[in-house]
């Protein structure tokens, strides 16, 4: 790999891990951006998948914005690994 591709994918990764952090600690301050896709994805997604499922998804806005923390961290698996 490259020195820019090596320095490329750590400056993309640096983002999703900063902004999922802030994500995690703080939630309540993204809930009022995050609550008109939580409203319309939320109920879209408990209507299509298995009730076995559905226990593990969050129920409102606040775990909605820390479920998408986790994977904005998880993501960076993914970008380090490719």
């Amino acid at each position: 790999m490259s020195l820019l591709r090596f320095v490329a994918r750590s400056m993309l990764a640096s983002y999703f891990v900063i902004n999922g952090v802030k994500f995690l600690r703080h939630p309540e301050d993204f809930v009022p951006a995050a609550e008109p896709v939580a409203d319309r994805v939320l109920p879209l997604v408990n209507s299509t998948i298995p009730e076995s499922v559905r226990d593990y998804l969050p129920a409102d806005t606040v775990g909605f914005v820390r479920a998408s923390g986790a994977l904005q961290v998880l993501s960076l698996i993914h970008i380090s690994s490719g």
